[in-house]
């Protein structure tokens, strides 16, 4: 009689299934039962039968496996993730859509395009971030993602928190793994020694294990798990020319290269090592020498001048001896 009036406070008018089992005097002592639809079609026991009671916090639901004698019920959307229902026979998407707390995680797979592909053969392993998950995300962010304009980087970050071709269970885990995502990016998985699972760098923790779908498994987390940040680009080497072009104090020697019609020469693959005089160093030349040079009916001693700063062969500071003779371009031997 206690547990039918239970319904009337709850606002629950019937039930499916079996009648109430009774639940364990452990559970009840001092109190009452009460029965939700679970994912193993087991029910929930809470002490508190006022009408203001409250679930807040996991300790106040007992679940009940159907293998202890558990029915199915209808489950209230207010409670706790761990005590919410999977729906038999629903693929990942109906399962998502069925539990209020991933309404903002079903919104995102409708923006991206994602419910039909999740709705497939599969199988699939899900990790799916609650609301409270999406709501941690900074400003702005989630109204960024859902615009149809960035659909594709929506659907990489939807994709990331999926495994394609295998139903990924709790038990199935090492302590540490990395598994290929249906984004392509690797994702790390950890599970510790008391067996709780850590998802991604972040990390996002698995509040909810092992939810059963037609077509995979559900894993709920408490982050959405964010692509890593792709790898700083490294400037392109510049050849010899261009690097001199971009140094001030060298103009007087890219004005020589030029003159003598070398840049092309020096722009080409290599490799080469060039001893770069400086301005200063052009200017520390006898008087009117370089004015000489630069005409064009001298351009022959020019450019035996400036190959013999040039080796045909890249030399790095590292590789010097103490003392060495190399070959430049011009062909005399340099020291």
């Amino acid at each position: 009689m206690q547990c039918a009036t239970l319904f009337v406070v709850f606002g629950i008018s019937s039930v499916s299934g079996a009648g109430l089992p009774a639940c364990p005097n452990a559970i009840i002592a001092g109190g009452f039962c009460h029965p939700w639809e679970l994912r193993d079609g087991g029910v929930a026991c809470v002490r508190d039968t006022s009408p203001s009671a409250k679930i807040t916090k996991p300790s106040d639901v007992q679940c009940v496996p159907k293998k202890n004698g558990g029915a199915q019920y209808k489950c209230p959307s207010w409670v706790p993730l761990m005590c919410q229902p999977v729906f038999d026979g629903k693929n990942i998407v109906e399962l998502a859509a069925a539990t209020p707390d991933l309404s903002t995680l079903v919104a995102a797979l409708k923006a991206g395009k994602l419910t039909g592909a999740l709705s497939g053969t599969g199988p699939f392993t899900v990790f799916a971030p609650t609301n409270e998950a999406f709501a941690k995300l900074p400003k702005g962010t989630l109204d960024h993602l859902l615009d149809p304009k960035n659909i594709k980087e929506l659907d990489a970050i939807l994709e990331y928190h999926v495994i394609a071709g295998a139903a990924v269970y709790k038990d199935d885990l090492k302590s540490d793994q990395k598994v290929k995502t249906l984004e392509g990016e690797a994702l790390e998985i950890k599970k510790t020694a008391s067996g709780q699972v850590l998802v991604g760098a972040s990390p996002a923790m698995v509040i909810l294990a092992d939810v059963d779908a037609s077509n995979g498994v559900v894993h709920i987390i408490d982050n959405v798990l964010m692509l890593p940040a792709p790898p700083t680009p490294q400037p392109q080497a510049q050849n010899i020319v261009k690097l001199a072009e971009s140094v001030k104090d060298l103009s007087t020697l890219v004005a020589a290269v030029v003159a003598g019609d070398l840049a092309d020469t020096l722009s080409s693959p290599g490799p080469f090592t060039v001893f770069a005089p400086t301005n200063e160093a052009f200017a520390a030349l006898p008087r009117r020498v370089l004015e000489k040079l630069m005409k064009p009916e001298n351009k022959k001693e020019l450019v035996d001048i400036l190959t013999y700063h040039v080796l045909p062969e890249k030399v790095l500071s590292t590789d010097l001896k103490a003392s060495q003779v190399v070959k430049t371009v011009e062909g005399k031997p340099f020291m």
